[in-house]
């Protein structure tokens, strides 16, 4: 698609777009949606039973809530709310990162112009519908909607100043908007110590010496400065809001706060219990800033919801959940971009109220593709088949479900852009101080791409590479290839292409292509770790252990912030059989993120070959708590549990590992053995057949499937696999010995004799004093 048909994205099917009129004679009641980045449920639930939550509890009490699954690919918060407002992946929508490159080189956030699909608000203009927006993800410059858009450029939103190179004339649509918003935006200066400390124990002479006195007093590692901002824009954000639900009937009003994600991540290290690494002074100073500022942005909804009629109806949504108690990551750093993930929960919040709305309903399996085709549900506009979410019907009761049926169309794309949003100014993103800030935040290096051709949608190598990511994850390799390549013409040098390239070729199965990209890619940068820890993966998978372990060191060496490095040692360490080594260096990884599936499944592993039973169950159990379906975690367990006598859980465990993975043989060749073992051969048989089909080359997989056939009597098949597995393994006389078993009961001694020789003869003279003691075989006679 040519980027003249993707900017803007102001008018949709060629509609266009005014302020809405009054006059429309529509019996549905407005929808409100409030979005609070990283809410999640255990943070809300202790405070609703505390009674500190009392409008969020109402919502809860009069509608339904239950949890909101995030996006997987790319869990960045401008991606997650662009799919929220359009119903469809990184993948369609085009968002993928938070900064977009300049034809000047420079950089700035990600634009309204880069989405590549319709969103609500445009849907909405062509249904003889209005909306009302504030604040949300990559809404700079503001489109021209039917209604208001009052776009992301007007606070401080993630990275510092969001509006920077943007004419305050394209702040907000109409244009005229302007002045009324900015006057409801506080200056930092509003939130003073009396003010702060409800959040803070800090004096107030403590607090002086951190707030901000100026634009020279910026400091993107100040976390009271960093409040400071969040404040001021959570507090304009509502107050904007609530002005429009006073003043305009519009249909949709949406509403996005970041502060409760980014207060989140400066303080929810410091919140109780204390954490071993956090000090007692920071945790005396720090512990109540979370729970404290839940219950003002509480507060704050209790004044929005004052304007809302009975008609109406109100949405929370948040786009990811957030880390609490001792699931929390270790991170020293006041703003950590590189470990800002691990903070995550993949489930958020979802709470509707509203006269369709069922009462004190629980709804499972919604997501945030779901949204969009909900809100158009609830304002009776069709739903598009080519969404990526559902509509939620599980919102209504069923008589409600039945009166009012989901219409659909097929699509509200492509887009017609009869009236783009008016180009950006030359000033563009190019304040020195601003690109400081955010070098400092992590989203901009010292090698941030000077002049380069770019296209006429300003774009940038990460959003590519994390497109391209997406991709490779579908197995859609030529478009992965194409999407990285982008990356490369913005940034003929850009590691993390080039490393993703190498991944590329590694799932082609092309191992010597990937080396070659991942050996360009440390050309580019000695220091690319991604790179690093690619080829020590390949050099582990070709068994090249002592080299895997030196490209894991010289990783950590270059990054000790993130589990990967550390895993993978830990890995490399437990293969060499340094068990207590890789013992060490795994709870290293587990101290940085609590919640990691391999790094818990590997220390199981390390128990084992340590001996301690009781440590690797608890190691394999807590791997199944955060992923129920990991296949070599059943596996695992349901082998110590048999070891230990408790069978019957044993084989649970093996079921459920062997229907988590259809390629697994381990759990498949375990059930088969220990059924065998319970004298069941017929139950067994499956289980074994599936065994062998998957290793073939595997002896014992083999014989325990032709054993199998000869316990339940299939003499004929049991003999002609056992005949196979002397040709296949000329070594082994267990086949040779199970022929001269089966040619006994078939009355035929001078076969058995001769698969018995062969069997001697294979084994050699070891194998006589065993035939001895078996009555069966010493029943053969000797040879003439």
């Amino acid at each position: 698609m040519r980027a003249a048909i993707l900017l803007g994205i102001a008018l949709v099917l060629g509609v266009t777009a005014y302020v809405f009129q009054l006059d429309r004679t529509d019996d549905h009641g407005r929808v409100v949606v409030i979005g609070l980045d990283g809410a999640d449920w255990d943070i809300l639930d202790p405070l609703m039973e505390q009674g500190r939550l009392p409008h969020l509890l109402a919502i809860k009490e009069r509608g339904t809530c239950g949890p909101l699954m995030t996006l997987q690919d790319i869990p960045l918060s401008p991606v997650i709310w662009t799919s929220i407002a359009t119903g469809k992946g990184p993948a369609e929508h085009g968002i993928t990162w938070f900064l977009v490159d300049q034809q000047d080189g420079s950089r700035a956030p990600v634009r309204s112009s880069n989405r590549q699909v319709a969103a609500i608000w445009n849907i909405l203009g062509t249904q003889n519908r209005s909306s009302a927006v504030v604040g949300w993800w990559a809404t700079a410059p503001a489109e021209s909607i039917a209604g208001v858009m009052i776009s992301d450029a007007l606070g401080y939103h993630g990275f510092g100043r969001a509006g920077i190179g943007i004419p305050d004339d394209q702040k907000t649509f109409p244009a005229d908007e302007w002045d009324a918003a900015r006057g409801l935006m506080p200056p930092l200066q509003q939130i003073d110590h009396s003010f702060a400390r409800r959040f803070f124990h800090l004096s107030a002479d403590e607090y002086a010496l951190q707030a901000h006195r100026g634009a020279d007093q910026e400091d993107a590692q100040n976390p009271v400065h960093l409040f400071q901002q969040a404040l001021v824009t959570t507090e304009g954000y509502i107050a904007i809001t609530r002005r429009l639900l006073e003043k305009r009937n519009h249909d949709l009003f949406m509403v996005y706060l970041e502060s409760t994600d980014s207060l989140s991540h400066l303080f929810m290290k410091y919140a109780p219990p204390q954490q071993e690494w956090v000090s007692t002074s920071d945790f005396e100073r720090y512990k109540d800033v979370v729970d404290c500022y839940y219950e003002y942005v509480d507060g704050l909804i209790g004044g929005l919801l004052e304007t809302v009629t009975e008609r109406d109806t109100v949405l929370v949504i948040s786009d990811h959940g957030f880390r609490i108690g001792d699931a929390r990551p270790l991170s020293r750093d006041t703003v950590d971009i590189r470990g800002a993930h691990l903070d995550h929960e993949p489930e958020g919040i979802l709470l509707a109220a509203g006269p369709s709305i069922r009462k004190g309903h629980t709804i499972e399996g919604a997501s945030v593709l779901d949204i969009t085709p909900t809100l158009l549900h609830l304002l009776d506009v069709p739903s598009a088949r080519d969404m990526s979410g559902k509509v939620l019907l599980d919102l209504w009761e069923a008589a409600e479900r039945q009166r009012r049926p989901v219409r659909w169309v097929d699509s509200y794309e492509p887009l017609v852009l009869d009236s783009p949003s008016p180009p950006l100014s030359e000033q563009s993103f190019d304040d020195e101080a601003a690109l400081e800030q955010l070098r400092s935040l992590g989203y901009v290096g010292d090698d941030s791409v000077t002049e380069t051709e770019v296209e006429e949608i300003p774009s940038s190598p990460e959003q590519h590479n994390n497109l391209g990511r997406i991709h490779l994850s579908n197995q859609d390799w030529s478009d992965a290839v194409a999407a990285f390549e982008q990356a490369l013409a913005l940034d003929p040098d850009n590691a993390e292409a080039l490393t993703n390239l190498g991944t590329v070729a590694m799932q082609r199965g092309q191992a010597e292509e990937a080396l070659r990209w991942y050996g360009r890619a440390l050309q580019a940068n000695p220091n690319n770790v991604d790179a690093i820890l690619q080829i020590a993966g390949l050099r582990t998978a070709r068994n090249e252990l002592p080299l895997a372990e030196s490209m894991y060191r010289q990783a950590l060496a270059l990054e000790d912030r993130l589990p990967p490095p550390y895993i993978g040692l830990g890995d490399i360490l437990q293969r060499q059989g340094r068990q207590e080594e890789a013992r060490q260096v795994l709870e290293q990884a587990l101290a940085l993120d609590p919640r990691s599936i391999e790094a818990h499944y590997n220390l199981g592993v390390v128990y084992m070959a340590l001996g301690q039973a009781e440590k690797a169950r608890q190691s394999f159990e807590k791997t199944l708590s955060l992923e129920s379906q990991h296949a070599f975690a059943h596996n695992n367990l349901g082998h110590l549990l048999h070891k230990v006598g408790e069978t019957e859980e044993a084989l649970e465990h093996l079921q459920q590992a062997a229907a988590a993975d259809p390629h697994h043989f381990e759990s498949r060749f375990n059930l088969g053995s220990i059924l065998l073992s319970q004298a069941k051969p017929q139950e067994s048989l499956p289980f074994l057949q599936e065994a062998a089909a998957l290793r073939p080359d595997l002896e014992i997989a083999q014989l325990r499937l032709a054993l199998a056939h000869l316990q339940v009597g299939d003499f004929e098949e049991a003999r002609s696999r056992y005949e196979v597995l002397t040709r296949l393994f000329p070594g082994s006389a267990e086949a040779c010995l199970q022929l001269a078993r089966i040619a006994m009961t078939q009355a035929d001694p001078n076969q058995a004799r001769a698969w018995l020789d062969l069997a001697l003869q294979r084994a050699g003279p070891r194998l006589r004093s065993l035939i001895q003691a078996d009555p069966e075989l010493a029943a053969i006679p000797e040879g003439e």
